[in-house]
C-alpha cells in the first residue's frame, strides 16, 4: 500500500492483517523535569511480507521510521514538536510490484514534523475546564529522495499552518475546532475548517 503519498497505505488492519515477517519498535522518554517530556522512538520492519516480483526477485522493503518528539505542559502552557523520518528499502522493486511510474514513485527518504504552542485562558480559573486557543505549524515531504528516473510530485512537498481552539469539560472529553491553511510546491492546496468532538475511554 505505500504509495508517492506515503506509507499509511501499508498499514494492515486485524484479522486481514499479513504476517510473513517480525518488525521492532522501541521508544526512549526523559520526564526528569516537571511538566516535560523529551524522547524518541525508531522502527524497523520489513515491509514486503513475502512478496516477490514475476522473475522471483524477493521484495523485502526494509523500513525504518524515526521519530523525535518534545512536550511541555505547566503553568497554561501547552507546548509540542515532533520531527520524523522514514526511509524505504527497494523502492524500485516497490514500484515495479504496485506499477507505479513517473512522479508516482514511492519515496525512498519521507520527512516531516510540526511545532505547536497553545495556552489555557482558564489555567488561573477555578474551574476544572480548560480553553486552549493554539497554533501549530506542519511541513511534510514523502518524496524526499526519489529514484534516479523517477520525479517527485511538488503537491506532496507542503506545509500545513492550522489555527485553533480546544475546549474540555472534562479530562477525558474534548471538543475543537480549527481552520487550516494548506499550501504545497503544486499550488493545490485546500484550505479547510475542522470541527471534531473526541472521547477517551
Amino acid at each position: 500500500g505505500f504509495s508517492a503519498a506515503g506509507l499509511r497505505g501499508g498499514r494492515q488492519k486485524g484479522s486481514n492483517a499479513m504476517a510473513e515477517s517480525f518488525a521492532g519498535v522501541g521508544r526512549l522518554d526523559y520526564v526528569g523535569i516537571l511538566g516535560l517530556t523529551a524522547g524518541g522512538s525508531v522502527y524497523f520492519g520489513n515491509s514486503g511480507q513475502g512478496r516477490t516480483l514475476g522473475d522471483g526477485t524477493a521484495v523485502d522493503a526494509g523500513t525504518l521510521i524515526w521519530e523525535g518528539h518534545l512536550e511541555y505542559q505547566a503553568r497554561g502552557l501547552d507546548l509540542r514538536g515532533l520531527v520524523a523520518m522514514a526511509q524505504v528499502d527497494q523502492a524500485a522493486e516497490l514500484n515495479e510490484l504496485r506499477g507505479l511510474t513517473g512522479s508516482g514513485s514511492i519515496g525512498e527518504e519521507l520527512e516531516g514534523g510540526y511545532v505547536q504552542a497553545g495556552y489555557n485562558l482558564l489555567s488561573m480559573a477555578d474551574t476544572t475546564h480548560d480553553l486552549i486557543p493554539f497554533v501549530r505549524y506542519e511541513w511534510f515531504n514523502t518524496q524526499a529522495k526519489v529514484l534516479e528516473g523517477f520525479s517527485a510530485n511538488p503537491s506532496n512537498d507542503g506545509t500545513i499552518i492550522t489555527i485553533g481552539a480546544s475546549w474540555k469539560p472534562l479530562p477525558q472529553v474534548v471538543g475543537k475546532i480549527d481552520y487550516e491553511i494548506q499550501e504545497n510546491g503544486a499550488t493545490t492546496g485546500v484550505n479547510q475548517l475542522n470541527v471534531a468532538l473526541g472521547y477517551l475511554f
